[in-house]
């Protein structure tokens, strides 16, 4: 029989009771820690003929039984070796190696000796690490890699200490902070658009008579109001005179159909709408119940007034817990969730980002994100909280790369954000080489690879930051700061931002080690209050923070899978977070958040649809969302039915770009749709046999 040489490698011993165990528990550590991907043990020596793989693809206890039972019969034979790899590593485009480790048989009653090639981070938590698994796998002999392999104590208080540094912020609202600063600068551009313009002293007029007209019409603190209207320069006075008069806003896109605007309206509680003119109609039709007023504050339909609130100088003093906002995003059970977010998570974020970033009056910020996402928000607040100056990009300018260029360039942009499939094709545009005076160029809302942050960073001459955060966190929770170049193969999310702590967690709630995978849960100030009008999705989301030093705390459940990198660290040295996937359907098209469920329930309301699948592919073209359907055979619906019907309930970038017919789904052998099985054949030419288009 063929045998390799022993190799040169760190030592760990194991507390272990013979050199099987040793193995078996150092190979699971190895698995779990060193390998994101779904892992391959290979038991024996280099000829594959005479070893044994075991696959741990899903992590359970039978793969770690049979994994037992090879090591057990291997070690009877001498020295255990164990080859741990990943597709990733196995074809070269990971970030990490193979893992081979040995556990050499010594002839002496000693505790066993493992000698690997797993790097440093193994050897300094091996032995904590390996006493855990043979700890509980002597309890339960069927427990799987995620209740085997966790921190322990030691590891968990080091990765308990990568919380954000805590920043004492002063207990102002959002609108506070503006005031101050308009007062500071009164004669500065505040906003432009186009060649229109408002320094901040009239700005803060406009805002402050919008704020004395809503509370003319009985807004009281807390109260939501709707705002439907495309960028402009009134847009960030109206947003500002909703905050000053105690209000939360509810951006309602003018783009939403009449019963997404009615159920985002009633479940928001909204009784007051600001809208454009030429969303007046449609707002009319969603909710005829509510009170219609125009940009300039004039009635337009509604009810009668509910009667004056008393008026504030300066605006109403809002609590820290005060909502300033509510966002809607896709929501798995069918409904939209509507994302309520206080004063102290959004002035949290937006102080953490001046004091990270820097702006001062020379810097123009872009505001081109629809203003019904996230990131909108400090588009629109950031600049206006230190003097800056914000450039409204014109309307769906968001879409056509070479405006966009041209918007840039016109308003000597400093600052602006994109999401990486639009930043790619922003730098298609022949004109994104003169935008000379872009200094940062921030990313979110989608995985930014190395190739797009280099290409970036050289044709605009700019730092590129890679940001992450869910709608349900004030916008952004980590933050990484390219680097130039960025190396790869992967760019990092980053470490937390101030006054957040990040927790990677396996489905049992425990902390996964340095290097494994789980899904990552968010505490601190960052957090949204909940879902409006939705108390059991809000106590199934934000749970309960049994790290917090404080009795009350929460943490909200992302649904993102992550790791903390053992291979990439901050400029301080810090570990940073890998972005890793979902544990659900949820997915993304050009950063807009899309659960798969709320599609698919749409698609099923369809008198001619009888089951829905709804997968996202990636052509030459960029992500598409693809909807396989099992339709009705005698009375299929056309592709511009489905597309009618679906617009009738979900956001234009929510409706698929293609409808496919089956007979009947691929399962997986669990019985569940086998969704990966989807992505293949969504990948394949559309006219292939097994999928059948539907007619025009």
């Amino acid at each position: 029989m063929q045998q390799h040489e022993v190799i040169e490698g760190e030592r760990v011993t194991v507390q272990a009771p013979d050199r099987a165990s040793a193995a078996l528990a150092a190979a699971v550590v190895a698995a779990r820690v060193c390998h994101p991907g779904h892992a391959t043990v290979r038991v024996g020596p280099d000829t594959p003929a005479e070893g044994v793989s075991v696959a741990l693809a899903d992590g359970g206890h039978e793969a770690v039984t049979r994994l037992g039972e090879a090591i057990e019969a291997w070690s009877r034979r001498g020295t255990v070796r164990l080859d741990v790899h990943c597709d990733s590593c196995r074809d070269g485009a990971g970030d990490h190696p193979p893992c081979r480790l040995e556990v050499p048989h010594s002839g002496k009653d000693e505790p066993p000796t493992v000698v690997h090639r797993c790097g440093k981070t193994f050897t300094r938590w091996a032995p904590e690490r390996t006493r855990t698994v043979l700890q509980r796998l002597a309890a339960t002999a069927t427990s799987g890699l995620d209740h085997l392999v966790v921190a322990g104590a030691e590891e968990h208080q080091m990765l308990r200490s990568l919380a954000g540094a805590q920043v004492a912020r002063p207990p102002s609202s959002l609108h506070e902070l503006i005031v101050r600063t308009a007062e500071l600068h009164p004669t500065r551009v505040a906003v432009t658009a186009g060649s229109e313009s408002l320094t901040y002293t009239e700005l803060l007029a406009q805002a402050r008579a919008f704020a004395d007209r809503l509370r003319a019409e009985g807004v009281l603190p807390g109260d939501v109001i709707g705002v439907s209207a495309w960028r402009s320069v009134e847009l960030p006075g109206v947003l500002l005179a909703i905050l000053l008069a105690g209000g939360a806003y509810l951006p309602l896109s003018p783009e939403a159909s009449p019963a997404r605007l009615q159920t985002m309206i009633e479940t928001a509680g909204a009784r007051i709408v600001v809208s454009a003119e030429e969303a007046v109609e449609k707002t009319r039709q969603a909710a005829p119940q509510v009170a219609l007023l125009g940009l300039s504050g004039i009635r337009l339909s509604g009810p009668p007034s509910a009667g004056p609130a008393p008026a504030t100088a300066g605006g109403h003093p809002a609590r820290s817990d005060d909502p300033a906002y509510v966002l809607f995003t896709s929501g798995s059970t069918g409904r939209p969730k509507g994302v309520v977010v206080p004063h102290r998570a959004i002035v949290n974020r937006l102080l953490w980002m001046q004091d990270h970033f820097g702006l001062d009056g020379s810097d123009t910020v872009l505001q081109k994100t629809p203003f019904d996402f996230d990131v909108s928000v400090w588009e629109f607040f950031w600049p206006l909280l230190v003097g800056a100056r914000l450039a409204m990009a014109p309307p769906l300018a968001h879409l056509d790369p070479e405006e966009m260029a041209e918007t840039v360039i016109r308003e000597e942009v400093t600052v602006a954000h994109f999401v990486p499939c639009v930043l790619e094709q922003f730098l298609r545009e022949p004109r994104a080489a003169e935008c000379t005076r872009l200094r940062r160029v921030v990313c979110s809302g989608e995985v930014l690879s190395p190739a797009l942050a280099n290409r970036a960073a050289s044709v605009l001459g700019a730092t590129v930051h890679n940001l992450y955060g869910p709608t349900e966190a004030a916008v952004d929770v980590t933050a990484w700061d390219c680097r130039a170049p960025e190396p790869g193969p992967a760019v990092p999310i980053g470490g937390p931002i101030d006054n957040v702590s990040a927790y990677v967690l396996t489905p049992n709630g425990e902390p996964v080690p340095f290097g494994a995978v789980g899904e990552l849960h968010l505490a601190g100030v960052c957090l949204a209050s909940g879902y409006a009008g939705a108390p059991d999705l809000t106590r199934e989301r934000f749970v309960p923070d049994p790290f917090a030093a404080l009795p009350g705390g929460r943490m909200y459940r992302t649904g993102d899978l992550v790791r903390w990198s053992t291979s990439k660290s901050s400029a301080d040295g810090r570990p940073v977070l890998d972005y890793r996937g979902r544990t659900d359907q949820q997915i993304k098209i050009h950063g807009v958040r899309i659960e798969a469920g709320e599609v698919e329930h749409v698609l099923d309301q369809h008198p001619k649809v009888r089951a829905s699948a709804v997968v996202k592919t990636t052509t030459p073209g960029g992500d598409q969302l693809i909807a396989w359907l099992i339709v009705d055979p005698d009375d299929p619906p056309g592709r511009a039915e489905l597309r009618r019907h679906a617009l009738t309930l979900l956001m234009p970038a929510m409706v698929p770009a293609r409808f496919t017919v089956l007979e009947r789904f691929p399962m997986t052998a669990s019985g569940k749709i086998d969704r990966s099985r989807l992505r293949e054949l969504s990948r394949q030419d559309h006219t292939a046999p097994q999928q059948e288009a539907f007619p025009a």
